[in-house]
């Protein structure tokens, strides 16, 4: 009885934890992604609004920015992972198991922060040369 308790508290405390890293490095690449990835959404924010010839307030640009920002990081992320997999697998469609997609995951993650900064870097230069 004692060993079928312990099993059950030490398999728990390893789901919970899990899930507390897990949260935790998504919420990481989230933030650091939004930051990296603003000055595209103020950009593209500012174009759609000129488009359709609204003047709106600076908050709205603001989360108008943030949330394209926000579509940006997940589709560069969705992107990476997709290349991760193709390079892993090849042509065989094989199931993955969890802790193999965990490691693309992380991979794609983080190489999506990388084409990110990289984009940010270009974007600033060619800003300086315009401005």
């Amino acid at each position: 009885m004692n060993n079928i308790l312990t099993s059950t508290l030490q398999t728990s405390i390893l789901i919970a934890t899990s899930i507390i890293a897990i949260t935790a490095f998504l919420s990481s690449v989230y933030l650091i992604g939004i930051k990296i990835a603003l000055p595209f959404g103020l950009l593209l924010s500012t174009k759609f609004l000129k488009i359709y010839n609204t003047q709106p307030l600076q908050e709205h640009i603001q989360h108008l920015g943030k949330i394209l920002a926000g579509i940006l990081l997940l589709l560069i992320c969705f992107i990476c992972l997709i290349y991760e997999q193709t390079s892993l697998l090849g042509g065989a469609m094989r199931p993955l198991g969890f802790w193999e997609f965990a490691g693309l995951a992380v991979k794609g993650c983080v190489e999506a922060l990388i084409v990110l900064g990289i984009l940010r870097m270009g974007f600033a230069v060619v800003q300086k040369l315009v401005l």
